[in-house]
């Protein structure tokens, strides 16, 4: 006796897509991120902003990437680990 089970071979699974299906699907990510960018760009800089391109660490604008470092190290300790909260480039007010 035979108790296998007949199976339907399929030559595989493919998928087929156009030029322009793949434009279609690339083309939402992007319009999204075009959006958001000008938006981005459009949206005035208030005094927090300012405030976070100087260094805690110095008090001196940010010009390095060892500046942001330096600068987070001393977020860090000063805002009771809140680095992922805040941004790392900050200048702490004093008053």
């Amino acid at each position: 006796m035979n108790y296998s089970i007949p199976v339907k071979r399929r030559s595989g699974c493919q998928l087929k897509s156009s030029g322009t299906e793949v434009w279609k699907a690339a083309a939402i990510p992007l319009a999204v991120f075009v959006i958001m960018l000008a938006f981005n760009i459009m949206t005035p800089l208030i005094a927090g902003d300012y405030n976070y391109s100087f260094s805690w660490a110095s008090d001196q604008r940010v010009s390095s990437l060892s500046d942001i470092f330096d600068s987070m190290k001393v977020h860090w300790f000063y805002w009771h680990c809140r680095v992922i909260t805040k941004m790392p480039l900050s200048k702490r007010e004093d008053g």
